[in-house]
């Protein structure tokens, strides 16, 4: 060996290479710091994704008022007429559903499903969306609800309860059911 290398068992613990105390408590600072980062960035995404998640601010439906007004419901469901009142619950699950998504920061109050009002307005309806249905099987849902003080969807104002917003909904050729909804808005 050379001379400008001391021979390895000549070494004090202290200075060789592969200290095995040395090489652990390294790794123990590493192992605590790694500990602390990680806890504070969990204490930090505790801190902030809930109200990043608030701010996102999807549409409430909780508390919305269900009405089916059909004079005789099992009558209906036993009958030959679009919709059954199952198919009329579908249509509001799925009303909620997109609600919840598009109309952020606003408070469903109600909908509603009148089949005296709906099956006098299926035949424009149906003319009016017959490019996009499967035969004449509409009908119309309404909703009552309240938009929020910021971000609201285009064309309300913040801060508004509206009443008779229409959901049409029908048997749509694009649709995986036979219920779908075909359009939203105000009556025209």
């Amino acid at each position: 060996m050379p001379i400008l290398w001391p021979n390895p068992s000549e070494w004090s613990t202290q200075s060789r290479f592969l200290d095995v105390k040395q090489l652990f408590s390294t790794r123990r600072i590493f192992l605590v710091l790694g500990i602390l980062v990680l806890v504070l960035a969990l204490v930090l995404a505790l801190i902030l994704v809930p109200p990043y998640l608030q701010s996102l601010g999807q549409g409430t439906v909780d508390h919305a008022q269900i009405n089916i007004l059909v004079d005789n419901p099992g009558q209906l469901d036993a009958s030959q007429e679009y919709p059954k009142t199952w198919q009329a619950e579908m249509a509001m699950d799925q009303v909620k559903n997109k609600f919840q998504v598009e109309f952020r920061h606003c408070d469903l109050k109600s909908l509603t499903y009148d089949k005296a009002s709906s099956d006098q307005l299926r035949p424009q309806l149906a003319e009016k969306y017959r490019d996009q249905l499967n035969g004449e099987d509409v009908f119309l849902i309404t909703a009552a609800f309240t938009t929020g003080d910021k971000d609201v969807p285009a064309g309300l104002e913040p801060n508004t309860t509206y009443e008779n917003y229409q959901w049409v909904i029908g048997n749509a050729k694009d649709a995986h059911t036979n219920i779908a909804i075909v359009d939203h808005g105000f009556p025209q």
